[in-house]
């Protein structure tokens, strides 16, 4: 009873927050359990490397779109804005921001690029369209 329950939920979500009126094909789905799966995480090649002194994390939007599209922004190309404006980087990743987001095709999918700089070069990363990344937790 409870797949049942499941599949129900599942189809009933998938109707009514779809893609709008047309097809979802670039969204990866769990046919079995109708669940969206999730982005696999691009990792850096960015070893963690000397970064004296007090550090954070700053994050910038990768620019892609639920349905696919939009204009893309890698890994690699944000951390070239970082090092462009002198600001060294480390743990460089790829995730999701976290927040709940409805389907809908066009809207952003969440995902962000995170890298640890120097706490002093925090003002100047943001100029540059980064934000302070404070993970609240899943």
């Amino acid at each position: 009873m409870g797949q049942l329950v499941k599949v129900m939920l599942g189809l009933i979500a998938a109707l009514t927050v779809g893609c709008s009126n047309t097809p979802c094909s670039n969204v990866p789905l769990d046919r079995e359990n109708l669940v969206a799966k999730s982005t696999v995480q691009e990792s850096s090649p960015i070893e963690e490397n000397s970064l004296s002194g007090p550090t954070v994390e700053v994050y910038k939007p990768t620019g892609e779109l639920q349905c696919g599209g939009g204009k893309v922004l890698t890994l690699k190309d944000a951390e070239g804005q970082l090092l462009v404006q002198g600001i060294r980087t480390a743990d460089g990743r790829t995730q999701s921001d976290k927040k709940i987001r409805m389907t809908v095709c066009g809207a952003a999918n969440g995902q962000i690029h995170i890298f640890r700089i120097p706490a002093q070069q925090l003002k100047k990363a943001e100029k540059i369209g980064f934000r302070k990344w404070i993970d609240k937790g899943s």
